[in-house]
């Protein structure tokens, strides 16, 4: 049975962009030499240095770094993540087990090598990344046009949870939106009043279409 599930890890990881046009079997044949499987608990977090992850089971969020409260997406199995701290660097956020997971691994050295031997993997690996950039200046664009109201709701559509809640501090949810407090609480009042909000503390609704 243990076995089993090392081979449905295997094979999770076998199907992600990184394997992209790479037979499933040789995938899998690289996975088992290079990688190490790991198993997170339920609410710990899960490190982002210096290695390239899959999680292979469970989901998981990321969060804003210093804050647990505020989810900028979730992850499910089969995603990939680590990129851009595989070679150093600091973390921009951290991702925390939202139920007991497992990932499977390759440090910085090994995928060093990979990239070497196997030219398609860095082909992929660079695709990622490139997707990667893609989304965050995305996010770029939509948070720096249009008004404080639009910045700050969709920000809050995209940060809540499945119930459409959003628990943030006032001064992290200001400097997620690139506004001072006095403007924030000016643009969350002027989206209760449309209804599209409600407020409760330090927690935001989003009220359902």
């Amino acid at each position: 049975m243990a076995l089993q599930k090392i081979d449905n890890a295997y094979q999770v990881f076998a199907c992600s962009p990184i394997f992209h046009n790479i037979e499933k079997e040789k995938a899998i044949e690289i996975i088992k030499e290079n990688s190490s499987l790991i198993k997170i608990k339920k609410g710990d977090t899960i490190s982002l240095s210096k290695k390239l992850s899959c999680l292979t089971k469970g989901k998981a969020n990321v969060s804003v770094l210093n804050s647990d409260k505020t989810v900028v997406r979730q992850l499910c199995e089969g995603a990939v993540f680590g990129c851009a701290v595989l070679f150093g660097g600091e973390a921009v956020s951290h991702i925390t087990a939202l139920c007991d997971c497992e990932l499977v691994t390759v440090s910085e050295e090994k995928m060093s090598a990979l990239f070497l031997k196997e030219p398609t993997i860095s082909l992929n690996y660079i695709r990622l990344l490139s997707e990667k950039i893609r989304f965050l200046n995305k996010r770029l664009s939509d948070f720096t046009s249009g008004s404080v109201e639009e910045r700050l709701y969709l920000f809050l559509k995209k940060a809540a949870n499945e119930e459409g809640a959003v628990k943030t501090p006032m001064t992290l949810l200001a400097k997620n939106i690139g506004v001072g407090r006095t403007s924030l609480y000016r643009a969350l009042t002027a989206l209760e009043e449309q209804s599209l909000i409600t407020k409760d503390k330090n927690t935001i609704y989003i009220v359902k279409e």
